[in-house]
Parts: C-alpha cells; structure tokens; sequence
C-alpha cells in the first residue's frame, strides 16, 4: 500500500503509536513514529495543519517526558500558535495543556495553572470531557486550591456518567490512582 491516500492514515496511526509509547513511559519507540512522521509529511497534502499541531503536541509530550522543559515549551508554543493560526480551539486545547505542564516543570506554577485553566475551561466549552479532565487534573497537581481539586474530580464523574457500570468502576479505579 502505497500514494497518497495511503500516507494519511499511516501519519495518524504513527502518532498514536507515539503518543501510546508515551503514555507507557517507552519514549524510543516514539521517537522511531515521530521521525517517520516528519519523513511522511512532506507528501500528504490534506489535513496537513492537524499533523503538523499534533506533531508539536507529541513532541511536547516527548520532551516532557524526557524531562527538557525548554524545549517542550517550545514545542507547546508551536502547537498553540499554529492552532489559533488556524482558528483550531479544539487543537488549542492540547497547545495550553502541553504548555501549562511545560511552565509547571520550569517552576513557573501561575503561568502554568493559567494555562492549565485555560486548557480545561475550552475543553468543557467544546464538549471534550477526557480534555479537561487531563487539564483539571495537571491543574491540580500544581495548585491544589480547593475550586481546582473540585473541577477535577467532577470532571471524572461527567466522564463515569457515561460508561456502563463495568467500565465505569474501572475508570474511577483509573482516576483514583491518579490523584494519588
């Protein structure tokens, strides 16, 4: 399988490998899908903008998680200015959450709770609940004022409300360990 077509979906399917690897804390993998990425760019033409920000989003998760601040800030700033370029709110969503996580680890706790805020306020706005409730949740882990924590536990519960109760009961186990 090979053109044009084809290119598209490999790209996003390499970027949610990335992001999985990520997640499970297994960066050099993530790194091979971020490369193939950027080779594969070049020749997919549609929807090019959502690549190029989720590349900036990844990268950021990347170098969070490599714990290179400056340069997820950076990769932050990248995915924030081409979302509002864009006029792209959902994908500012991810611009604000990697960048407000990215001042937290410089130590910068106000401008990283403003982001943070921002972040989980648009995501409610939008409709996207999994959204804030990762930005309610890096929010709190900066600044535990009390509206915060709140924010955060009732964003897991809007996302409990919908799941059958065997996927519920997990997600609140999930969600709990979290906040541990």
């Amino acid at each position: 399988m090979n053109g044009p077509a084809f290119k598209e979906p490999l790209i996003h399917a390499l970027l949610n490998v990335a992001e999985d690897h990520l997640a499970l804390g297994t960066p050099e993998p993530a790194v091979r899908a971020i490369e193939r990425v950027v080779q594969l760019m070049p020749e997919a033409e549609y929807g090019r903008f959502r690549y190029r920000n989720r590349l900036h989003y990844v990268r950021a998760l990347m170098a969070l998680a490599r714990e290179e601040a400056a340069a997820a800030l950076e990769a932050a700033d990248a995915c924030l200015a081409d979302a509002t370029a864009y006029g792209a709110p959902k994908y500012e969503v991810r611009g604000h959450l990697v960048k407000g996580r990215a001042l937290a680890r410089l130590g910068n706790a106000e401008a990283a709770r403003t982001e943070l805020i921002a972040a989980a306020r648009l995501a409610e706005q939008l409709g996207y609940p999994a959204w804030a409730w990762r930005a309610w949740t890096a929010a709190a882990d900066v600044n535990r004022a009390p509206f915060i924590v709140k924010h955060a536990a009732d964003s897991v519960l809007r996302i409990a409300d919908n799941l059958d109760t065997e996927l519920r009961e997990r997600f609140l186990r999930i969600a709990a360990k979290t906040r541990q």
